[in-house]
């Protein structure tokens, strides 16, 4: 298999300037900074709230698309648009309704359009409404996607809205940004041409905190850099721009080099290139469980593009499942799925991994344990750290250790073609998620005494030899 030399690949990862080819190439940018940003997981239920933080690094203002997406398909809760100014920060916070569900609140001066009310904006159902399961329970679990859609330009009355102070107008006595924003940004035409083709600069992170507990955790948000080379605004009260709405060039990095995919069919088009940088054959992470120091451990396991792939029948590579919102399936009573086959290995500190089968709890739907929400929780032991009310249980013999997880169904790939002519297969699924492990001590001399901390899944990589499709 033919590959870039290492140090090309290197230079993308630093965010360096590539060849012509791959100047307009989506990739992950391990250095964290990018123009879209992929939050795993955010939690209401059980106590939880997630802080969500945006932080531009740049120099210049962002036009961004803020989303929040539930667990199981990944259908719309909110949106809005956000604009950062040069080295702006974005905070809010999601937290249960008195009714069952989740809202956003956000005391942040950064404008926002529309703007976020001062008691919160609650999530909505209208985008599974139709489902079985479209109860605004459903909203308390998910995950979230923020996407630069445009620069904005410096010399702009919009550039000068949003650059404020405690939100005020500078020079307008009385007047806030967002208001002004408001008039700007509802105009499509003005905005579009207030916004020029994007440059990167973005980070973000997701803090789930459980004030009952004493806990906090964060979780750090993949960054795609090069998701766009050219402005794609939309005006407030669209899902528009999405993952489907970037570059159709990617770069994968894989075993010591680099491959460049020019736009060419995969297997559903635009969302492909997203998909193809976030591919993995395994994911690996450790678990405590010890009840000597009252130990726990949920993994978070996402798949953030799989809607584009199972909203349709048959489900489109690397997908296998059909989303079904009338179905029970996988461990235990499950309505609405998707289920993705997957193989479970763990092992303890000492090597020593054991004997016959692992499965999840309850046993699953034929046998086989499988994922089958966009945004999965995998809990070892009954010790639910997050309190997932969907989460999939796992018994494991020993107290701790570490676990491998393999996407190794027959069609869990996609073909694709690299810039100079040669074939590779993708294997595995577009997956991304974190570990989260919690110690309780209670409380010592009135003091809660309650520790919880997050690591990010490793990988393995996707590439493999060309799979000839086969014929009907």
């Amino acid at each position: 298999m033919k590959k870039k030399l290492l140090s090309t690949a290197i230079a993308a990862g630093m965010g360096m300037g590539l060849m012509s080819t791959a100047a307009q190439a989506v990739y992950v940018n391990a250095q964290g900074t990018g123009q879209a940003l992929l939050y795993p997981y955010y939690s209401a239920d059980n106590g939880n709230d997630t802080y969500v933080q945006v932080v531009n690094t740049s120099d210049v203002g962002k036009a961004v698309k803020v989303r929040f997406v539930e667990s199981k398909n990944s259908q719309e809760v909110l949106d809005f648009n956000l604009y950062l100014s040069a080295h702006d920060v974005w905070t809010g916070a999601i937290t249960a309704t008195g009714n069952g569900g989740a809202k956003l609140v956000s005391s942040d001066n950064s404008c926002s359009t529309p703007r976020i009310p001062a008691n919160g904006e609650a999530f909505r159902t209208h985008e599974f409404s139709t489902d079985d399961d479209n109860t605004v329970e459903r909203t308390l679990e998910g995950h979230v996607e923020i996407i630069t859609m445009g620069d904005i330009d410096p010399n702009s009355d919009l550039h000068r809205a949003i650059t404020h102070s405690g939100g005020q107008l500078p020079g307008e006595p009385g007047a806030t940004c967002d208001n002004y924003v408001n008039q700007l940004a509802y105009n499509a035409e003005s905005a579009g041409d207030l916004t020029s083709s994007p440059t990167g600069g973005l980070y973000g992170f997701a803090q789930l905190v459980n004030v009952e507990t004493g806990t906090a955790a964060i979780m750090d948000a993949t960054a795609l850099a090069d998701f766009t080379s050219i402005n794609i605004w939309h005006e407030p009260g669209t899902t528009l721009p999405n993952l489907e709405s970037g570059n159709t060039d990617a770069i994968l990095f894989s075993e010591g080099g680099v491959l460049t995919l020019p736009a060419a069919p995969m297997s559903t088009g635009d969302g492909d290139p997203v998909s193809a940088v976030l591919m993995t054959r395994n994911i690996q992470n450790s678990y405590v469980v010890d009840p000597r120091i009252n130990a726990g451990t949920d993994w978070v396991v996402t798949f953030p593009t799989k809607h584009l792939y199972v909203n349709q029948s048959p489900a489109a590579k690397p997908f296998t499942g059909v989303w079904d919102d009338e179905s029970d399936k996988g461990p235990g009573p499950r309505l609405g799925a998707a289920c993705e086959e997957v193989t479970l290995t763990y092992w303890d500190r000492d090597e020593q991994r054991p004997s016959g089968g692992i499965d999840f709890s309850p046993q699953p739907e034929g046998g086989t344990n499988s994922l089958c929400y966009e945004a999965n929780v995998i809990t070892f032991s009954n010790s639910d750290v997050i309190g997932s009310p969907n989460s999939y249980n796992l018994d494991v013999i020993y107290n701790a250790g570490w676990m491998d997880i393999a996407f190794a169904g027959t069609n869990n790939y996609f073909n694709v073609v690299d810039d100079e002519g040669n074939n590779h297969a993708l294997y595995g699924l577009p997956a991304i998620g974190y570990m989260i492990n919690e110690y309780q001590n209670g409380t010592i001399g009135g003091v809660v005494r309650n520790y919880m901390g997050a690591s990010k899944h490793k990988e393995t990589s996707p590439v493999g030899d060309f799979v000839e499709e086969a014929t009907p």
